[in-house]
């Protein structure tokens, strides 16, 4: 039995580790897609080693755009690394000789995703996109998407009004306490997430860009391009 268990795993690993062909038939960020392999199994792929803007963050639509221009409808080649929480296969993406996680680095598109990251080209990569100030990295303060994904989460406690934290309760999960990472969420102007969702609501150009970055569900960047109000702020 204990050897029978050895064998699955080794065999389990090997076909991990095999490279896949698969038409890509849908994206749906900068570092997810779905493509169709042999048998027409379909298989939901997360980019290995990248961390792409969240659909709802600057740059979140641009960079699924890029990933699409390069991928959708093409045939690519899957060099599996391992399988996520969600079931779906982590893998560099080949279009032909080009590595599109890497290329989406170059871009400015995607970070490094450090926490599992192997390839030091891709650090390369990511540098050369900032050095230019290409893509996310024209935002002067770019938020990482794990970071994005943190404040979201704790937004409700946040966005609390100010007013005394009572502790607690002992039943309580530890994510009900405030993250020290979220603070100050009142700017020095007095700035803070009071429910405004539209540019005429605001009153200057620094107030958009406060709303954007720490306040969820804004409207105010529609194209995405993580400059707020448009007209406030051109």
């Amino acid at each position: 039995m204990k050897l029978l268990s050895i064998l699955s795993f080794v065999f389990a690993a090997n076909v991990m580790a095999a490279d896949i062909s698969c038409k890509v038939v849908g994206v749906s960020d900068g570092d997810t897609l779905t493509c169709l392999a042999a048998g027409n199994q379909s298989i939901k792929v997360r980019l290995a080693q990248i961390d792409a803007p969240e659909k709802n963050q600057p740059f979140g639509e641009k960079s699924k755009q890029a990933l699409s221009a390069m991928v959708y409808g093409k045939q690519v080649v899957l060099q599996p690394e391992t399988r996520d929480r969600y079931g779906r296969t982590v893998a560099k993406v080949f279009v032909g000789d080009l590595d599109v996680n890497r290329q989406q680095l170059r871009k400015g598109m995607a970070w490094v995703y450090r926490q599992y990251s192997r390839d030091s080209g891709y650090d390369g990569a990511e540098a050369f996109a900032k050095s230019y100030g290409t893509g996310l990295w024209a935002d002067p303060n770019p938020v990482a998407p794990w970071v994005w994904r943190h404040e979201k989460r704790q937004m409700p406690a946040a966005s609390a009004p100010s007013r005394p934290i009572a502790l607690p309760a002992p039943s309580a999960p530890a994510s009900s306490v405030p993250d020290p990472i979220l603070k100050p969420r009142r700017s020095a102007a007095g700035f803070s997430c009071s429910g405004k969702e539209h540019c005429s609501q605001m009153v200057s150009c620094e107030e958009a860009k406060y709303y954007l970055r720490y306040c969820p569900n804004v409207k105010i960047d529609g194209d995405h391009d993580g400059v707020p109000c448009e007209k406030m702020c051109r």
